[in-house]
């Protein structure tokens, strides 16, 4: 696979866990607005841990120091991975 798959991948999970994300958000606001209390079932984002990691670095701290390290250790584990599971050379 060339490295572009990864980041292909990388970035279609990424995205799939924004989308998840604001739709709990929408979930949660719309049943703390629902009068009737007829249905209080919502939908957990189905993400892997460090992707959560990943995606909230930023959306809860902004770019600092901190949250760019922790984007940066998720996905270079991430790549490591990737590289093991002989989809790619990591050189």
């Amino acid at each position: 696979m060339l490295l572009s798959s990864f980041f292909q991948g990388f970035e279609t999970e990424r995205l799939r866990v924004g989308r998840e994300l604001r739709n709990l958000q929408t979930e949660v606001i719309e049943l703390s607005t629902d009068e009737s209390g007829d249905d209080l079932t919502i939908f957990l984002p189905s993400a892997a841990p460090d992707m959560l990691v990943y995606y909230l670095a930023f959306s809860r701290e902004g770019a600092s120091k901190e949250s760019v390290q922790k984007r940066t250790d998720v996905m270079y584990e991430r790549y490591m991975q990737f590289c093991a599971s002989g989809s790619e050379d990591p050189e």
